[in-house]
C-alpha cells in the first residue's frame, strides 16, 4: 500500500506537492471514484488510478550503483564530453544521476528513475553520509587536517567534515553530510592545500564494491532506507 500523493510521485506525474493540490481539487479517482483525501492508502498492483480520465501506472523502478572512471561526465547530453556514465549504463532514457561528480572526480554514483528516492539522498535536510578519499597535491599537515574537522567558511556559506582522517602523508579520507557544488576541494583549497585526487567510496549505506566502470542494481536493503 502506498499514500496517493506519493504514488503519483512516483509515477513521474508531479512532484508529491502539486500532487496534493490535485486530489484536493478532486481531479484524482481511485476505482472511478474522486479521492480528495491526502491520506488515502492505494495499491499499485490492484487500484485503478485516474488524473482528469487518465490512467496513471507506477513505472518500473530501477536503482544502480556505478564506480565511475575519470573523464566521464554525469550529464546524458553535452556536446562538449568525450564520454558521459550512460556510455556504461543499459540504454535506458529514464535514468538519471542522484547529484553529480566532476569529470575528474571518482567513484560511487547512484543513478535511477525514482524521484522521490533521488529526492531522500539529495535534500540537504536528511544529512545523508557521503564518503571519500582525498589524495592532496602536498603533504597534509596537522594544522590543516584540525582546520577540516572545524568549521570552514566558503564563500556560499560554512562548511564541516563530520569526520576526517589522515591515511599517509597526503591522502586523507573525509565524510560531509552535504553536496554543494565542488565543496570537498574548495574545502581542501581553503586550507592551504590542494586536491589531486578525489574518490567518493560511500553515499550512506551504499558502498562501493565494483571495478572502475562497472554498475549493479542496488540491494532491496540498500534501496529500504531512501523510500
Amino acid at each position: 500500500m502506498m499514500r496517493i500523493n506519493r504514488f503519483l510521485a512516483r509515477c513521474g506525474v508531479t512532484s508529491r506537492r502539486k500532487a496534493e493540490k490535485l486530489i484536493t481539487n478532486g481531479e484524482v479517482q481511485v476505482n472511478k471514484k474522486v479521492i480528495t483525501n491526502l491520506a488515502y492508502d492505494v495499491n499499485p498492483e490492484k487500484d485503478k488510478v485516474e488524473i482528469r480520465g487518465k490512467t496513471i501506472n507506477l513505472p518500473s523502478l530501477k536503482y544502480y550503483a556505478l564506480n565511475k572512471p575519470k573523464g566521464y561526465t554525469t550529464t546524458r547530453n553535452d556536446p562538449y564530453a568525450k564520454h558521459t556514465i550512460f556510455e556504461l549504463l543499459p540504454p535506458d532514457n529514464s535514468i538519471f544521476s542522484v547529484g553529480r561528480l566532476d569529470k575528474d572526480t571518482t567513484g560511487l554514483l547512484i543513478l535511477t528513475n525514482d524521484g522521490v528516492f533521488a529526492q531522500k539522498i539529495i535534500h540537504p535536510t536528511n544529512k545523508i553520509e557521503k564518503k571519500y578519499q582525498v589524495i592532496t597535491k602536498n603533504q597534509l599537515t596537522d594544522n590543516q587536517i584540525n582546520k577540516l574537522r572545524n568549521t570552514i567558511f566558503l564563500e556560499d556559506g560554512p562548511a564541516q567534515a563530520i569526520f576526517v582522517k589522515k591515511l599517509r602523508k597526503n591522502k586523507l579520507e573525509i565524510s560531509i553530510e552535504e553536496g554543494r557544488n565542488r565543496i570537498i576541494k574548495r574545502m581542501i583549497l581553503s586550507v592551504g592545500n590542494e586536491v589531486k585526487e578525489l574518490h567518493r567510496t560511500a553515499i550512506g549505506n551504499i558502498c562501493l564494491d565494483l571495478e572502475v566502470g562497472q554498475y549493479r542494481k542496488l540491494t532491496s536493503e540498500e534501496i529500504s532506507n531512501y523510500v
